[in-house]
């Protein structure tokens, strides 16, 4: 159903998620980059005038752009003949899903609107698939993207 009031409405975005991390002896950094693409149904609340508030939600995937990981665990009391700190690797998902919501508001002006929104997307699965230190893999790392994000936008109407 596509209404006046209730759409589907879907676009894109570019994400730019990650952490950093000093957790006892690791010291983690992660650059990831993602391109999300919600499927949304929006709907616009009925106000007087050109203005136009709406929600949204709905279902996002997001697919792994580019990355960019670096950790490692640093360790005066390790074995000897071991160096004091081993690198450690990040095993990055390619693929995100969650969930999109938000709220915006837009502006009719004669054949052109301006408009604000800020929206959350939750991931649903863990952007790691496994850790490794010195070639030993774990995967008990559940690392969830979230993502705040405030957009403007300007549509022609013809």
């Amino acid at each position: 159903y596509s209404g006046k009031r209730l759409k589907y409405d879907r676009d894109f975005s570019f994400s730019f998620p990650g952490f950093s991390s000093i957790s006892g002896r690791l010291k983690a950094d992660a650059d990831l980059s993602y391109v999300e693409i919600p499927l949304l149904v929006k709907l616009t609340l009925p106000v007087p005038g050109d203005t136009r508030p709406y929600i949204y939600a709905g279902p996002a995937i997001s697919l792994l752009a580019d990355k960019t990981t670096s950790a490692k665990i640093e360790s005066s009391d390790l074995p000897v003949g071991f160096p004091s700190s081993l690198p450690v690797t990040f095993n990055v998902n390619d693929f995100d899903w969650g969930v999109a919501f938000g709220a915006g508001v837009q502006v009719r002006m004669m054949n052109t609107g301006l408009g604000l929104e800020a929206r959350y997307t939750l991931g649903m699965q863990s952007a790691l698939q496994s850790v490794s230190v010195q070639g030993q893999e774990s995967r008990e790392l559940d690392i969830k993207n979230r993502v705040i994000s405030i957009s403007g936008f300007m549509e022609f109407y013809f």
